[in-house]
């Protein structure tokens, strides 16, 4: 028998990635509180909270700078935080998506970190100021290692 359905060209293919949540048996909460402990060794100097939703697990980092500073060599943001000590540190993207790659690959495209501005600048603006989604960086990692399976990151 024939199947003459179309193609959609409008939503990307991601057939060959396997779903991550399609062999885990438990509950958001769970890893909610797995990805709250690898923060918390890695990142534990920063104001910070671990929450989750419907669609994905949040870390929210508070008392960050809305302006970010960027790498001349790839152009990547960087946010400045202040830290628990007063001091400043600065965060990267890419870093923390590397760190839950390198540890959890199977609930990184669930992951989303909310940046949040400090209390004494929220009469301007409040609130969170950018939320930073690891869905696109995690399936452009598996595409990039499933091209060339020597490449690693």
């Amino acid at each position: 028998m024939c199947n003459n359905i179309s193609p959609n060209h409008f939503l990307p293919n991601y057939g060959h990635i396997k779903y991550p949540y399609s062999n885990l048996k438990r509950p958001h909460m769970y890893y909610a509180s797995l990805v709250d402990e690898l923060f918390r060794s890695f990142y534990g100097f920063l104001n910070y909270f671990v929450t989750y939703d419907r669609q994905s697990i949040i870390i929210g980092i508070n008392d960050v700078n809305p302006s970010p500073i960027y790498n001349p060599f790839d152009f990547d943001p960087k946010y400045r935080v202040i830290t628990s000590n007063d001091d400043d540190y600065y965060i990267i993207e890419r870093n923390i998506f590397d760190m839950f790659y390198s540890y959890f690959p199977d609930i990184v495209p669930y992951l989303s970190i909310e940046l949040h501005q400090p209390y004494y600048n929220s009469i301007t603006t409040f609130g969170c100021f950018t939320q930073i989604n690891f869905k696109q960086l995690f399936y452009d990692c598996e595409n990039r290692k499933r091209c060339d399976p020597l490449m690693s990151f």
